[in-house]
């Protein structure tokens, strides 16, 4: 496998997509710290979470104010469950919600003030969805350069990208009277458009004033150096100070998700093996679409019965 330098591992925490009704359901029945925290993200969120993630309904879990401090609570959940086995990771990534469980793994944030972060979070952007009439497209099969040529042609930037995911997967936002025009542009250019059930157009300048409002609780939260270097959404690059860390957080909400680039980042400063912790395998999905990713070692685990293959994927480096 070549130098140990050569053969870390990265743990992923996904974002918004990856909800289900019942996640963490074998982890929160068994493992005690998973509950601790889904009851400490209830009380901050004033609300009880764990009834909302084991028995849905799914609309109102999809409520963006309600899935962020859910989902976290599940992800960090599962983080503390590999750190319980002895595991840790040598560099960490979360795409867009999931970068607060990144920090958190990294030691950057403590656990409330992560949990206060995402719940502010999820409330402000539902609040500002509710002002908007805006949503987002995914488009695959054209690269980020001729898709942002599409946008800036048909829109003259109106609509701009939202996360470039892999080489040929992206997604754009904007007033969804601006995507109906879109749709075609990026259709005839040769892409396939699919609309994302989402409530509003994330990641984009639209939520500059929630992203203001978001920036102060931002600068009055303590943050750490992180243990591990972090790749970070807005700037596709890896860091580990507190001030560029909290620099790259202040710019998240209204910039792209570079994943692609924090990809690479990642795997240019050695990462071989890929631990996605939550549930579902979307980032385990898009590594696939990385070709200098694709071939690398990746597992998943969103409770107990997936810890086996994450050791599995450990035991080389240990070796």
């Amino acid at each position: 496998m070549g130098s140990e330098a050569a053969s870390h591992v990265a743990w992923l925490f996904p974002g918004q997509g990856s909800q289900v009704v019942g996640m963490g359901h074998d982890l929160l029945a068994q493992f005690a710290p998973a509950r601790d925290v889904m009851r400490r993200a209830s009380e901050l969120a004033s609300q009880d979470l764990g009834a909302l993630v084991a028995r849905g309904p799914d609309e109102a879990l999809t409520r963006t104010d309600n899935l962020q401090p859910a989902l976290t609570a599940v992800t960090i959940g599962c983080c503390l469950f590999l750190h319980d086995a002895g595991l840790r990771p040598d560099m960490v990534a979360g795409h867009s919600l999931g970068e607060f469980t990144a920090l958190f793994a990294a030691g950057v944030l403590s656990l409330d003030d992560t949990l206060r972060l995402v719940i502010e979070r999820g409330r402000l952007m539902q609040e500002i969805a509710g002002t908007l009439d805006g949503g987002m497209l995914a488009v695959s099969d054209l690269v980020a350069d001729r898709v942002e040529a599409v946008l800036h042609d048909v829109t003259g930037g109106a609509v701009t990208l939202a996360n470039h995911n892999a080489a040929t997967q992206v997604a754009v936002c904007g007033a969804r009277t601006d995507l109906a025009a879109v749709t075609a542009a990026l259709s005839a250019a040769g892409g396939r458009v699919v609309p994302l059930n989402v409530s509003g157009p994330w990641h984009s300048t639209l939520l500059a004033p929630a992203a203001d409002r978001f920036a102060v609780l931002l600068d009055a939260t303590p943050f750490q150096d992180a243990a591990v270097p972090v790749a970070m959404n807005s700037t596709g690059t890896l860091a580990q100070s507190a001030g560029d860390i909290r620099a790259a957080m202040r710019r998240q909400l209204c910039s792209p998700v570079r994943w692609h680039a924090a990809m690479l980042a990642l795997h240019g400063a050695g990462a071989r093996r890929f631990v996605e912790v939550g549930p579902k395998k979307v980032l385990r999905g898009l590594l696939r679409h990385i070709p200098e990713l694709a071939m690398n070692d990746a597992a998943n685990v969103d409770g107990p019965a997936m810890l086996r293959f994450v050791q599995r994927l450990y035991a080389p480096v240990a070796a």
